[in-house]
């Protein structure tokens, strides 16, 4: 397995689109001694080439974001993604990266109730795909919360705790759960201290809203949603683990 990644860092996530955008970050994270993450999305060469050369000479703690639009959970399959989701991993791998985030899905799933065994049949078959890709490479993957409720992604880590795919982990994103689901902050919180004490890593992103869209704004843009000092001491305790990596998701992030 891979080493324990020994980071609690807040550092910022930016997307591979324009290396003038890019440059003063990695700058900026190496005299802050930030971590960075790198989202797989748009490839532009020049980025590449920056970011490669870069972790030679000043190697920062990186993560990578895979593309999610292509290489969910879901669309997964042998033939045409999996030779993708291969190349962004040895990507990953070339820059030093630790681990990579990704999506269950690019769309909304089925929130049938006719349909829901058949969907965590469907997932788990995916997952079981996934945490073999990623146990060949010896490259851990932390799926993200996006557009469901709390109990879903509970079934999801359920399934992933149940088949000991051990290379499988979460990244909690604060923004798509307050606007894509029901529950609390401190139930969300529960959740992740579950599975901390369940033995999976946790990653966050660290943006919010105003409860209608995915804004990504800041803490002291929206307001509100973790303003009480109970709910701010929770998250210091569910995030207190070592291998936990807290992104800052605020500062260029290509949609």
């Amino acid at each position: 397995m891979k080493r324990e990644i020994p980071s609690r860092s807040i550092g910022h996530k930016i997307v591979d689109r324009r290396r003038e955008e890019i440059e003063p970050l990695f700058v900026s994270c190496q005299q802050q001694s930030r971590p960075i993450e790198v989202g797989l999305y748009f490839n532009d060469p020049s980025c590449h080439e920056f970011i490669e050369t870069w972790q030679a000479e000043h190697p920062l703690r990186l993560n990578t974001h895979l593309d999610h639009r292509k290489l969910s959970v879901f669309s997964l399959d042998e033939h045409e993604k999996v030779p993708l989701l291969q190349r962004q991993i040895e990507l990953s791998q070339r820059w030093g990266a630790d681990y990579a985030i990704n999506h269950l899905s690019a769309f909304t799933l089925s929130r049938r109730e006719a349909y829901q065994s058949a969907l965590m049949d469907k997932l788990t078959e995916q997952l079981h795909l996934l945490n073999g890709v990623c146990r060949k490479h010896d490259f851990p993957i932390y799926l993200e919360n996006t557009y469901h409720d709390l109990n879903f992604y509970q079934r999801i880590f359920k399934s992933i705790i149940e088949n000991q795919f051990d290379y499988l982990h979460c990244c909690f994103d604060f923004g798509h759960a307050k606007v894509w689901s029901n529950q609390s902050l401190s139930e969300w919180l529960d959740f992740l201290e579950a599975l901390k004490n369940a033995g999976k890593r946790l990653h966050f992103h660290l943006h919010t809203n105003r409860g209608l869209s995915d804004e990504h704004l800041s803490f002291i843009e929206a307001g509100g949603w973790i303003s009480s000092n109970r709910i701010a001491s929770r998250f210091r305790s569910t995030a207190s683990k070592p291998s936990n990596g807290l992104t800052a998701d605020l500062l260029i992030r290509g949609r």
